[in-house]
């Protein structure tokens, strides 16, 4: 009976929706300060272990790149209301 246990916060006969069901579960509904010190345990253990990916030089750089390329695109390409105003006036 997968879908019969309750949370703690629901009440007996309640139901959830997917969306209230998903938002109070795992590691993004941590708050900004715990998921960082997490993160941050995780990401020393990875490089004491040698498992931890490191950039070079140029893997950062394309990673650059390709970020800027995908911002440009996306501040350029839906122009806002305002900006419409300012090209109609």
């Amino acid at each position: 009976m997968a879908g019969a246990a309750l949370h703690a916060f629901c009440f007996a006969g309640e139901s959830l929706t997917r969306e209230e069901d998903t938002m109070a579960r795992g590691f993004a509904s941590l708050n900004q300060n715990r998921r960082r010190e997490i993160s941050s345990k995780g990401g020393k253990v990875a490089h004491a272990k040698g498992t931890a990916h490191e950039w070079s030089r140029e893997e950062a750089r394309e990673a650059g790149r390709k970020g800027a390329v995908a911002r440009r695109k996306k501040t350029t390409s839906v122009p806002t209301s305002a900006a419409r105003n300012r090209n109609n006036a």
